[in-house]
């Protein structure tokens, strides 16, 4: 079905985001309900061509998260309390207070 959905948008596996974006603007621009008010084949492929990019949008998504949680054990930062119970503050703690630790803090 993934691939499909690539076929439906014109293009190859390999594109990259910003072709995925692209295509998707220029056809669903194309195929727009409000452009052709009396056609209901294009009313149907504005939807397909929808459906087809969130299928590629979601396969992507999929594939970053697993090459994320593939990370070696890589932990993100996490937050700190600082301050007094009442204060309730909170910090980003930096990577040099894990000295010796695999971390990888992106923001």
């Amino acid at each position: 079905m993934l691939r499909a959905s690539y076929q439906i948008l014109g293009l190859d596996e390999a594109a990259t985001d910003a072709e995925i974006k692209q295509a998707w603007r220029r056809l669903s621009a194309f195929y727009h309900p409000d452009r052709n008010k009396q056609s209901v084949v294009a009313t149907e492929m504005f939807k397909i061509v929808q459906q087809a990019y969130a299928e590629v949008l979601a396969s992507r998504d999929t594939v970053e998260q697993a090459e994320e949680s593939s990370n070696n054990g890589a932990r993100s930062c996490r937050r700190k309390r600082q301050g007094s119970r009442s204060q309730r503050r909170f910090h980003w703690q930096l990577p040099e207070h894990y000295i010796g630790t695999n971390l990888k803090c992106e923001a």
